[in-house]
């Protein structure tokens, strides 16, 4: 019985990497994250696609909102940014049920990424050279 389970398992796998409907994109999320059935019993939101990086059959699309299925727990909150690289299942008859029309980015190799905006690194680091430079005029001076 687990010859015939490990048979269709690397079919799936063929299946997926015959239609190379694998994509890659980063994103705001539009809705906070939740965990429930509609995944599998795992965590979702919604994004908006802002950067395509794989797209080898053109289904994403710029602007778009997709939901993203993805195993850990992100704390994703509106207005975050993301990577994304899963399954794209939207139009799909072979993935399973509860990822038709999602993203599936639940198993490895697939990821969600929370992204940091490049102002969260540059105020802290702006702060700190500020901080430096009082300091070597301040110590200068006395």
């Amino acid at each position: 019985m687990s010859g015939l389970v490990l048979a269709a398992i690397l079919s799936g796998k063929e299946a997926l990497a015959q239609y190379e409907i694998e994509v890659k994109f980063r994103g705001t999320v539009t809705s906070d994250e939740q965990w429930g059935w509609t995944c599998y019993y795992s965590y979702y939101c919604d994004v908006e696609i802002q950067e395509i990086l794989q797209n080898p059959n053109g289904t994403l699309v710029l602007n778009e909102i997709v939901t993203v299925c993805y195993a850990d727990s992100l704390s994703l909150k509106v207005g975050d940014y993301v990577e994304c690289f899963g399954i794209d299942c939207r139009n799909c008859s072979y993935c399973p049920k509860q990822y038709i029309y999602k993203i599936a980015c639940r198993t490895d190799p697939y990821y969600v990424v929370p992204e940091f905006s490049s102002i969260l690194i540059l105020l802290p680091f702006t702060a700190v050279m500020l901080l430096l430079r009082y300091k070597r005029k301040f110590l200068a001076s006395a």
